[in-house]
Parts: C-alpha cells; sequence; structure tokens
C-alpha cells in the first residue's frame, strides 16, 4: 500500500482503522492458527508491529530484550482484545519470525540487489543504525553464515509453492485431488488432511483442471501417501502420534517447533496433546503417599528372604578366622590400618578420590555391601548440608552387591536409608568400616586418570530405536567427535532425554548434579545459544585441567547456583554459597571464575581474591551496569570479611577487561568458555593480574571448536 509519495505506507490498515477498539477481535484455532474475517490482518499488524519496534541491528533475535518483548505482547493483546495469555509464546514466536524474514527483505533488496530506494526512507531507518546493519551483513562472518545456510538450503528436497497466506490459505474442506504420475485415484483431504496440505503446498494445476506434483522427490512420497492410505483402510498401518501417514511416507520425523502441514502457529502438542516424559527420577502419576506405601508393601514382602540371605553371609563369613563380630577387634581380609582413622590418614595424603570398599555390621558378623570412591574430608565439611560426624569420611556408592540393595547405611541421608537407593549419593561413612586398596595405604599424590571412552562397538543398541535427534543438515556439519557422542546418544533407549552427572566439592565447592538434557547436547551440536548445563559441564573441565596442570589459583563458581534467575529468588542463598567458595581460595592469587547468565546472555567475572577486584569479560565489549549478581557479590564480601575477622571490611571494584568480540547474537557462551581456557592456560602461570585485554579481536572457529571437543569429550566419559 503506498501512502501517495511513493513510499509503503507502514502502518497502513484500513480496514482496522475503520473499526472500533471494541470490535477488533481475533480467534485461534485449537493449534493456535488465527482465523476469523480479520486473521490476515492480524498477522500483518503482527510483522510490522515487530520491525517498529525491535531494532535490526540486534543479530537474533534471542537477544531481544525480554521486557520489551512483554511489552510488545500487551499491545498485541490490549488492541485485538484478547482475554488470556494462552497463545502467547505462539505469537511471540511468530513475530520473532516475521522480524527475521523482515531482515532478509533488507539484505535482498536493498544489500545484495541495486535499489534506487533509501531503506532508510521506507522503514523509518535511522542512517547510524542502517549502516551497522550493513556493516554487519557484510562482515566475513555472516557471509560465512550465508554460505552454510544456502548449503543446508540443498538438502530441502520438498519446496513449498505457497504464498504469502501459507497454509492459512489452502482450505482443508476442498474436494481438489492431487495426482501422482502412476496413479488415477490420488490423495484428497477427506482421505488424510494432513498429508493432503502438505503435498496441496507442493501441487501445481494443469491445463486440464487437475493437481500433479511436478518435483519428482515429492512425487515419490505422493505415491507412498497413496499406498498408506490403503493400508490404513485395510487396517494393516496404524498411525502412532504424529508418526502418520505423512512422517512414515517421508521417511523423517517431525522435529520440535514445527510441523509439517500446519501453519507456523502450530506445534506437536497443540496437534497431538502433550505426552508425559518418562522419567525414572519421578513418581510420575501417583501421590507420594501412594509411592510410600508401594515401597512399604516391597520391603515387607522381601524382608524374610533378605534376612536369610544376610544370616547365610554372616555366616559364611564368621568361618574365616579372621573376621569379628564387634567394630573394635573389626579386621578387613586385606592390608587395611589397624587403627579406625586410617582412612582420614589417607585423605591428609591423597586429595584425588580412592576406590575403596565399604562394609556394615550387622548383628551375626560383617558384611561387605558396595563398591565406592573415598573423597577428601576434613573439619568444617558437611553432606547435604549435615556436617560429618567424627571419625566418618566421605564416600560416594558406585555400585551395590547383588542381593544387598536393602542394607541400611550407617547414616542415613534424610529418609533415604538403604544403600540401593543411594547409588551415585555422597554419603558419610565410619571410616572402620572403609577398606582400602594394598596400594592406597602408602600411595602419594599422582595425576588424575582420565576415563577412557567407550568403545563404540560395545555400546549396546536399544530395543526400541529412538528417531534421530538432530536433522541431516546439522549432522553433515558435525565433527569425529561430536558424531562420536551422538551415536552415544541414538543408542539410549527412546524414554532417556536428560542424565544427571555428579560432581564434588572439587568443582564448585559443594556437592550436587547436573541436570544434562539431550536438547542442550544439540544445541551445542548446531552452534546454537548454551544452556547453563553446558557451561556447567565446561566449569568441570577446567577444573581437571588445573588438576593436571598443578594450578591451585583457581576456582569455579557453579553458573546455575549465581545465575540471575536464582540470585533473583534467593539472593542471601547465592550471597552465602559465593562467601564459602572465596573462603576456599587458599591461595593468595586465587582467581574465582564465574560464567554468569543475565538475559539469555552469558559474561565471565573473573574475581581476583588478593585485590578484591572483579573483572568483567563481556563477549558483546559492551558495558554491563546493573547486574543482579553484583548484589549477590557485595553481601559475599562482607559475609567473607567478617568471617575472617578483618579490621576494615573490604570493598569490591568493577572493572571491564576488553575480549574477543562474538560476531553474532548466539556465541556467547562459546566466547565465555574460551576466554576462561585462556585465562587458566596462558594467563595462569603469568601473574596474579590479568592484562587489559585478552585473546584475538575475535576468536577462530578452530578455537571454539576445541572448547565445543573438550564438553563433548567430558560428556561421552560421564553419561
Amino acid at each position: 500500500m503506498s501512502d501517495g509519495s511513493g513510499k509503503r505506507a507502514r502502518t497502513a490498515c484500513e480496514k482496522l482503522r475503520k473499526k472500533a477498539p471494541s470490535s477488533i477481535h481475533v480467534e485461534f484455532e485449537e493449534d493456535g492458527t488465527p482465523t476469523g474475517p480479520l486473521a490476515a490482518n492480524f498477522t500483518t499488524y503482527l510483522a510490522v508491529l515487530a520491525r517498529d519496534h525491535i531494532p535490526c541491528t540486534i543479530e537474533d533475535w534471542r537477544r531481544v530484550d525480554v521486557q520489551l518483548k512483554e511489552d510488545l505482547w500487551t499491545e498485541v493483546k490490549d488492541y485485538w482484545n484478547i482475554v488470556d495469555d494462552t497463545h502467547k509464546k505462539k505469537i511471540i514466536r511468530r513475530m520473532g519470525e516475521d522480524w527475521k524474514s523482515w531482515k532478509g527483505r533488507l539484505v535482498r533488496d536493498f544489500i545484495r540487489r541495486p535499489n534506487p530506494k533509501n531503506p532508510c526512507d521506507v522503514f523509518n531507518i535511522s542512517e547510524e543504525a542502517w549502516a551497522e546493519f550493513r556493516r554487519q551483513k557484510e562482515s566475513d562472518d555472516f557471509k560465512r553464515k550465508s554460505e552454510k545456510g544456502k548449503e543446508a538450503q540443498k538438502h530441502n528436497i520438498h519446496p513449498h509453492r505457497l504464498g504469502s497466506a501459507g497454509y492459512k490459505g489452502l482450505k482443508s474442506d476442498s474436494n481438489e485431488v492431487i495426482l501422482s504420475s502412476s496413479s488415477s485415484s490420488g490423495v484428497s483431504s477427506v482421505v488424510d488432511s494432513r498429508s493432503w496440505r502438505w503435498l496441496r503446498a507442493r501441487a501445481k494445476p494443469t491445463a486440464e483442471g487437475f493437481l500433479t506434483v511436478p518435483n519428482p522427490a515429492t512425487n515419490e512420497v505422493l505415491q507412498r501417501v497413496e499406498t498408506k492410505v490403503q493400508e490404513a483402510s485395510q487396517g494393516l498401518f496404524q498411525s502412532d502420534r504424529y508418526n502418520d501417514i505423512l512422517s512414515s511416507s517421508i521417511g523423517t520425523p517431525e522435529h520440535p517447533g514445527r510441523i509439517r502441514g500446519h501453519s507456523t502457529f502450530a506445534t506437536l502438542s497443540t496437534v497431538y496433546g502433550k505426552v508425559p516424559r518418562k522419567k525414572t527420577s519421578h513418581a510420575g502419576c501417583i501421590t507420594q503417599a501412594e509411592l510410600d506405601a508401594k515401597i512399604n508393601s516391597a520391603l515387607a514382602k522381601q524382608a524374610e528372604e533378605f534376612n536369610e540371605q544376610i544370616r547365610m553371609l554372616a555366616s559364611k563369613l564368621n568361618d574365616a578366622p579372621h573376621l569379628q563380630t564387634s567394630p573394635q577387634d573389626f579386621r578387613p581380609p586385606t592390608q587395611m590400618s589397624s587403627n579406625p582413622v586410617s582412612a582420614q590418614q589417607h585423605i591428609q595424603e591423597n586429595q584425588g578420590p580412592t576406590p575403596c570398599k565399604l562394609w556394615v555390621l550387622h548383628d551375626e558378623g560383617r558384611i561387605f555391601v558396595a563398591h565406592g570412591k573415598l573423597y577428601p574430608s576434613g573439619p568444617g565439611v558437611s553432606i547435604h548440608n549435615i556436617p560429618i560426624p567424627p571419625d566418618h569420611v566421605r564416600v560416594c556408592i558406585d555400585n551395590v552387591i547383588e542381593g544387598l540393595a536393602y542394607v541400611r547405611v550407617p547414616c542415613p541421608v534424610d529418609d533415604t536409608e538403604h544403600v540401593g537407593q543411594l547409588i551415585g549419593t555422597y554419603v558419610a561413612w565410619p571410616a572402620h568400616l572403609v577398606e582400602l586398596p594394598d596400594k592406597a595405604v602408602t600411595a602419594k599424590k599422582s595425576a588424575p586418570v582420565k576415563k577412557k571412552k567407550p568403545d563404540m562397538a560395545l555400546i549396546a543398541t536399544p530395543a526400541v530405536e529412538r528417531d534421530s535427534i538432530v536433522d541431516e543438515a546439522t549432522l553433515l556439519t558435525m565433527n569425529k567427535k561430536s558424531k562420536w557422542l551422538y551415536t552415544v546418544l541414538m543408542s539410549q533407549p527412546p524414554d532417556i532425554w536428560d542424565f544427571d552427572i555428579p560432581f564434588g566439592e572439587e568443582a564448585f565447592g559443594i556437592d550436587g548434579s547436573i541436570c544434562l538434557s539431550i536438547s542442550d547436547i544439540v544445541d551445542l551440536f548446531k552452534n546454537d545459544w548454551l544452556n547453563v548445563s553446558i557451561l556447567q559441564i565446561f566449569c568441570m573441565v577446567c577444573a581437571r585441567q588445573c588438576a593436571e596442570f598443578g594450578l591451585d589459583n583457581f576456582l569455579f563458581v557453579d553458573p546455575y547456583r549465581c545465575s540471575e534467575s536464582m540470585v533473583a529468588s534467593d539472593l542471601s542463598a547465592a550471597a552465602s554459597y559465593l562467601a564459602d567458595v572465596m573462603k576456599a581460595a587458599q591461595n593468595p592469587d586465587s582467581y574465582i571464575l564465574l560464567p554468569y547468565i543475565s538475559r539469555e546472555h552469558w559474561i565471565l567475572l573473573a574475581i581476583q581474591m588478593s585485590k578484591f577486584n572483579v573483572y568483567i569479560v563481556n563477549p558483546t565489549n559492551q558495558n554491563v551496569p546493573g547486574l543482579l549478581i553484583y548484589n549477590a557479590l557485595n553481601i559475599a564480601t562482607r559475609i567473607f570479611c567478617s568471617d575472617k575477622d578483618m579490621k576494615s571490611h573490604k570493598k569490591l571494584t568493577y572493572s571491564r577487561i576488553k575480549g574477543p568480540l562474538q560476531p553474532g547474537g548466539s556465541e556467547c557462551g562459546y566466547y565465555v568458555m574460551r576466554t576462561m581456557w585462556d585465562i587458566i592456560t596462558i594467563h595462569g602461570q603469568s601473574g596474579p593480574t590479568l592484562p587489559n585485554s585478552i585473546g584475538p579481536e575475535t576468536y577462530p572457529e578452530q578455537d571454539i571448536e576445541e572448547m565445543k571437543d573438550r564438553v563433548v569429550e567430558f560428556i561421552c566419559e560421564n553419561i
């Protein structure tokens, strides 16, 4: 539409202007697609609103300020009289897609093609913003991404022929039949609506008035759809949610976020409903009382059988001359110090985890119940916020002897008292009931030994194969190590979507675990924005590297416990945790490295304990005032000074260090990881003070790939 001067009228929508505000309304179908007489105006409104309020210089929709998105949604909701937030997420996502498409048209129509019009006049863009946008799109990094996108587009062998209306322009009740080259029956919307919509989007009318599919590859899909329709009518084919006629005919599964044959508003959950995820760590749909009743019932059923087994084992053990029934006369079957603090003495000489055997005392003897690892502990060390009792040590249970899962541990954890329930968990164990191997008694501190990579030939194939977690285009861009991890993940059962990776005090100063989801790993494969679990993993990689290098001047903060959302929800807990990390710094030249996420953007904070300086490295090289973490750090410093009885309380000073500049909008996590690595490996041994700038102007691709490889290797070793 033109305003008479030859320029596009950006907000021209005469149909809406003539209506009273109360009469402007849009309805939605069950899958979230707008419907009604004003549906087309609604989608146009979203596109205009996004491009008018969001600067084109922002390189990624995920970098758009969250509050700005909320303001846009409020405006949409008020203007269109939308009563609730049911479709909020889909509408905001649609605005993001329209905004991205608009930027693509700017590149196509005003940068790559000669155009006499000035985009600043057409779209009301400032000259400074246009100059910055042009600089971004003419950079070498954007050209590389563009070429990579073109290569990925070549894998789209079924391009559609839809216009701007998309799937909304297709009438699902149409009687049109799409004919294949080898059949006269064809496919209609009455037979299978989703398949018909997908094929109709790729069909072309002939001179005779028929619909045909000119693309040979798509025509093969059409023929397979015809076959599946016939099989379904005969009861030979049954659809399983979205694994229906269309998916099985195309040969590739649906991917999250979009669903073929539907509009961009539709998702898998809106079309087919949500499927409850199967997680072994949850009770499912039963209540806690029902779960307790089931556990008690199972324990009662096995009680007699278990007691008989204990009596038999104790009888066999008591036949040996060196086995006694009292703790004072306790002697292990292999070499072990006769005094009850041998395990504690071993800890004083060896800081790393040591394999051990765990025993319990029974009325009829002692029982060897589990294999585990002995970890460093001492005064003030606690497990699950409970101090370790005297003459006890910290162990982690690795595996339990068969048939002894219901043996009670000496020190129950909360309400959990059976050894089989505490596998992979840190517990306190009496020192005289921890048996160390012969060589552990006199062993000195040695370099940590890396776990061996799993033999791919030994990875079991699950009984039910899972759908591919990445598309073909991503798989082609993955290197050898990423494909190795991909193979490991694909070998997991289909109902496994996340993993718990435990960590000890050597990583973050506390005990805990990382919940690593497969979707987070897929983001790593695709070079997308990184979730907090990947940065947690990388901190553990850095902690292990420091141990190998013999560096004791670096400590790491758990990025999850000190993320923006966690600080906002419980400032005192975050400050207390930071103070504990500060107090753990033994080296006067220690640095505390904290990857911090604020509004989906990663930055790095390096705290220099000797001078109470906080160095800030932002991958965008911009100032970051007013972060919530500053309040937590200031409170933590006061707690630290008070506990150390310092005469004058220190105050932190904050300064920004220039680091490599991320080229796009989603590389911040990768740049924070690489910067941490450079600080440890390059500046870790050069002195207590960091330079004013770190690294090159921007990181080359191979530097980022190296960090990804280290994360991938660690994940493979620990899942």
